[in-house]
């Protein structure tokens, strides 16, 4: 998979939480402008869809700048890191965990 593309997937999974708070928070503001006039509820709902997509392209920027940094190969997400080389050679398991899982069965 291409950077680009760990880049976006990255960008969509945060935009998620990222536009659920916004949206809550212009929700709350909503409704505090209950009794205001149109144009002012129809500015903050404006504002609330380019905090959206303005949080969208800092999270893409951000994201962009730490893939910049990774060595070449290694191009993948901060979640799943160091897994993707015990998955391609599977001897390559720390044995410590096969100790841990040894000991819990003595236990049980």
């Amino acid at each position: 998979m291409s950077a680009w593309m760990q880049v976006l997937g990255w960008t969509l999974i945060h935009f998620v939480w990222q536009g659920a708070v916004i949206a809550v928070a212009a929700a709350g503001v909503l409704r505090l402008c209950r009794r205001r006039s149109p144009e002012t509820r129809y500015v903050v709902a404006c504002v609330a869809l380019t905090a959206m997509l303005a949080s969208a392209a800092g999270t893409a920027a951000t994201l962009e700048v730490r893939e910049s940094f990774l060595p070449p190969g290694s191009a993948i997400g901060p979640a799943f890191a160091g897994r993707e080389s015990a998955a391609a050679d599977p001897g390559s398991v720390n044995e410590s965990a096969f100790a841990l899982g040894s000991q819990t069965e003595a236990v049980a």
